[in-house]
């Protein structure tokens, strides 16, 4: 095998290790995000914006603007499949995206295994670790706006 070869398959050897120590969610940076898709239990992707500036999200739905503030972390879950375990961060009391009520809504950060950058809205009250890879069954992803994929 030459040196090129040899090194190729190094780096890729390098890059698949990197895959399989998958780390948790990322921090929650400031921004604009918008609704980019939704589980099976919220249905449709509701037109909803969000905003968030330090700790504060504002969600807008047509000309209404709905305020929460990150709280505390929760218990650590698997956020991150196959392996990336994080602690979602509280926002506080119930939250109304579109026609769907977190009772218990919660944020995570995005998992650097897809584009667009996203963050996730979960209900923690609807978790369901024997459902999958992903143990929250109402949720709603955003995706960083300045992404043209998005």
């Amino acid at each position: 095998m030459n040196r090129s070869a040899l090194l190729t398959a190094a780096l890729s050897v390098a890059a698949l290790a990197l895959t399989a120590c998958q780390s948790g969610p990322a921090a929650i940076d400031s921004g604009d995000y918008r609704a980019f898709a939704a589980s099976a239990e919220v249905g449709d992707v509701p037109p909803v914006t969000l905003a968030i500036d330090g700790s504060t999200l504002t969600f807008g739905e047509n000309d209404v603007l709905t305020t929460a503030q990150m709280g505390d972390s929760a218990d650590e879950y698997l956020v991150c499949p196959p392996s990336g375990k994080g602690a979602p961060t509280t926002l506080g009391p119930s939250l109304s995206l579109g026609p769907t009520t977190f009772d218990s809504p919660a944020i995570v950060g995005d998992c650097g295994n897809a584009a667009p950058a996203r963050i996730t809205i979960v209900d923690l009250s609807s978790l369901n670790e024997e459902q999958g890879p992903f143990p929250f069954t109402r949720l709603i992803e955003f995706c960083d706006t300045t992404d043209p994929d998005c």
